[in-house]
């Protein structure tokens, strides 16, 4: 009788930060009833990745699940693969780092289910053809990739059966392609048809079809836990699978095993056909799905799919400022831990501990965005910046000691080839990038383990176009499947559109901004302003930079622009001093500026050199603005206002008990806004805070060859322990 052999692998992952109510959720919804189904069904004999953060959180909350499924794989019935433990993108680490959270994972699967993991799963399967040596030198078999990076490579847009064999130096792994549209066939098809896709492709040759994807699609993705657990789909389709005399269920390493490789090959950079279109500019997505719409009207689709193809992973790094900054954070950080390596002996607790909290820092779902949160969610983005400044803080402690120190680096940190200025001490680091506007990128308070300015730049969106046709609701298909979230548009909230604002430069702190006269809060927060100047984003040229070791060791930095303020059409020069100054003993910035004016004319300025932070939570009692003649609780984080006259204004952190506060010399008028994005999840499209934007401004008139001067001081100390006034 012919055959087709079904090989199937689930990957279940939560990032690292998640939210504890969204680990819960998702075993109660989705990783439980999966087992108990799965237990049910002894004839369905498949992989299971789970990836390390989602394993550390049940060992702590919910053991009976990893016990559980050691009793599935000590029955034969799962086969456990390894992958990188905190589900990083091997492709975007060092080498070291990637064998490192390969090693780890296999260590955890051996020790806790004697397994010997034979496979990974590949993270969002961005493959590139150095990681066939990279998955050699761990003693990887095998992973899964796309049948999509096969079409890439020129193959012939048909169903790929079996193993294909790569090679890179001449070492080997093998590549299992999942079947797209078997893909998007399980759960969201009826159960006979999905038993027919697969029963057709029977013969008497190897017929392995490979089904691999997240395991969220069987109970959290949405409409899908009635559909898959309510109304008995998954029992049905595991029952199915038993009963039939066509199909032979296996695991990847009894496939791999039994039969022969169906080809070798040699596969291109890229990723799931989905990812390399979010990884493009909106603009270019925009053509491609224009061009991709054109093909299918005029028929030629699938034979164009080998050559129409989106863009790379990598260049979500280009895409978005923020994922490029922690990228280059976090191999900061892994040269430090490198570094430190060297010289520590084996067990060392507090180079093991650093090592867990830079690989931690890796998770790779704050690194990008496509249909679901990622780098738009503050809590993932946090988790990364609190592990790799943890890290950091175990490995300067081992380094500097216990008294107070200083030190700083020019270096090329975010690889444009142009040196920027990272400034430590045991409180407080500082980014500072003299050619983009000589602003601050990075502010991190060690003591809370907390990135200040964990914020994000609003910006076009390739999917803001679809809001227009975005519904309260979405339909399930006809016959009562629920919709893949791909299919799926709908807004969690009205009025989405009317928050879609775009920044003219990156979200920042001294960002040196010249309002046009009669500029308003509301022109500030929507970002409809008229500049004026061409500092915002420009070249600050460095005059002096150094730490004052014969004084008190304070490190200073002086930076000059020669600018112009450009208004009805006209230009007037405008001369800029900046200067930043950072003790060795406190988490503090001082900042002074100098405007002078060297043209014939008087200029009337309108000068706001803004700031930007996020402490996380908009509607939290616990953090809040503190300023001159409050009575009781400041106002929260989400609001909007002016203040006259101020000579300073804070922002208090009751939760991680710190307060931030910014005191101006002269006084200034301060604006203080929220900054909100608007951006998809597999939910739908909503708003999502990404911190608060504090505007001090002076408004000046200079004479011709007049300079006045301003000062800005910010410092962070801890505050007492204690619950803040009632609201």
């Amino acid at each position: 009788m012919n055959k087709v052999q079904l090989i199937m692998a689930i990957h279940s992952h939560q990032p690292v930060g998640n939210f504890d109510f969204v680990f819960e959720q998702s075993v109660q919804m989705c990783y439980a009833p999966f087992l108990e189904v799965l237990e049910r069904h002894p004839g369905v004999r498949l992989a299971l990745h789970f990836s390390g953060p989602l394993l550390e959180w049940l060992e702590q909350h919910r053991p009976e699940l990893i016990d559980q499924i050691g009793q599935l794989h000590e029955r034969g019935q799962v086969e456990l693969m390894g992958g990188g433990f905190y589900e990083p993108m091997l492709s975007a680490l060092p080498q070291d780092d990637a064998l490192g959270q390969l090693a780890m994972m296999k260590e955890y699967l051996q020790q806790r289910f004697g397994a010997q993991a034979r496979g990974i799963w590949l993270t969002e399967r961005v493959w590139e053809p150095e990681l066939a040596n990279l998955l050699a030198q761990a003693e990887v078999d095998y992973t899964m990739v796309d049948d999509t990076h096969f079409f890439y490579a020129g193959v012939e847009p048909q169903r790929l059966f079996g193993s294909h064999v790569t090679e890179k130096a001449g070492e080997t792994t093998s590549l299992f392609a999942i079947d797209k549209h078997l893909r998007y066939c399980v759960p969201f098809r009826p159960v006979a048809e999905v038993i027919a896709e697969i029963e057709k492709e029977a013969s008497s040759e190897p017929r392995g079809v490979v089904y691999g994807d997240d395991g969220e699609k069987f109970g959290l993705w949405p409409d899908t836990h009635e559909w898959v657990y309510g109304s008995g789909w998954l029992d049905e389709y595991f029952s199915a699978l038993e009963a039939s005399d066509i199909i032979s269920v296996m695991q990847p390493v009894e496939y791999l095993d039994q039969f022969p490789a169906s080809s070798r090959i040699y596969l291109p950079t890229a990723s799931y056909e989905e990812m390399l279109t979010w990884a493009m500019p909106s603009t270019a997505i925009h053509r491609y799905e224009e061009l991709h719409k054109n093909l299918q009207q005029a028929g030629l689709a699938e034979a164009a799919k080998p050559f129409i193809r989106g863009g790379l992973w990598q260049n979500f790094m280009v895409k978005y400022e923020e994922a490029n900054h922690m990228h280059k954070k976090m191999l900061l950080v892994s040269r430090k831990l490198a570094e430190a390596m060297e010289s520590a002996e084996e067990g060392d607790a507090e180079i093991d501990a650093a090592r867990r909290a830079v690989y931690a820092g890796q998770c790779n779902c704050a690194y990008w965005h496509g249909l679901f949160g990622g780098l738009y969610l503050p809590h993932l983005r946090d988790a990364i910046y609190r592990q790799l400044i943890e890290a950091e803080n175990i490995l300067d402690s081992r380094e500097q000691g216990e008294d107070d120190w200083i030190g700083y680096d020019q270096r090329d940190f975010d690889c444009d080839r142009e040196n920027e200025v990272i400034v430590e001490n045991s409180l407080f680091n500082v980014y500072l990038d003299p050619g983009e506007g000589g602003c601050i990128t990075e502010l991190d308070y060690r003591p809370a383990c907390f990135c200040l300015t964990n914020g994000l730049t609003r910006r076009m969106e390739g999917y803001h176009r679809r809001l227009e046709s975005a519904e309260a609701h979405n339909a399930d298909t006809a016959d009562g499947a629920p919709a893949t979230i791909h299919e799926i548009t709908r807004a969690k909230e009205p009025g989405l559109e009317e928050k879609i604002a775009t920044d003219r430069c990156p979200r920042r702190n001294l960002v040196d901004r010249f309002l046009a006269l009669g500029t308003t809060l509301e022109d500030l927060k929507q970002s409809t302003y008229q500049e004026e100047g061409d500092f915002l984003d420009a070249r600050y040229h460095v005059e002096r930079i150094g730490i004052d070791e014969e004084g008190d060791c304070d490190f200073e930095i002086l930076m000059t622009r020669a600018g112009h303020i450009t208004r009805d059409g006209k230009q007037w020069p405008l001369w800029v001093e900046k200067r930043i100054t950072i003790p060795a003993d406190s988490a503090e910035l001082r900042t002074s500026y100098r405007l002078r004016n060297p043209g014939p004319d008087a200029l009337e300025l309108l000068f706001s050199p803004e700031f930007n932070f996020n402490l996380l939570s908009p509607d939290d009692a616990q953090r809040s603005y503190q300023f001159a003649g409050l009575s009781g609780a400041g106002p929260r984080m989400h609001t909007t206002g002016s203040l006259s006259d101020c000579r300073w204004i804070a922002l208090v952190d009751h939760y991680q008990h710190f307060r931030l506060a910014l005191e101006m010399d002269p006084p200034a008028t301060v604006w203080r806004h929220p900054v909100e994005t608007v951006s998809q999840s597999e939910g739908g499209f909503e708003s999502i805070h990404q911190g608060c934007a504090i505007a001090p401004q002076w408004k000046i008139t200079l004479a011709p060859g007049e300079d006045r001067s301003f000062a800005i001081h910010l410092q962070v100390k801890p505050t007492l322990e204690k619950e803040p006034p009632s609201p």
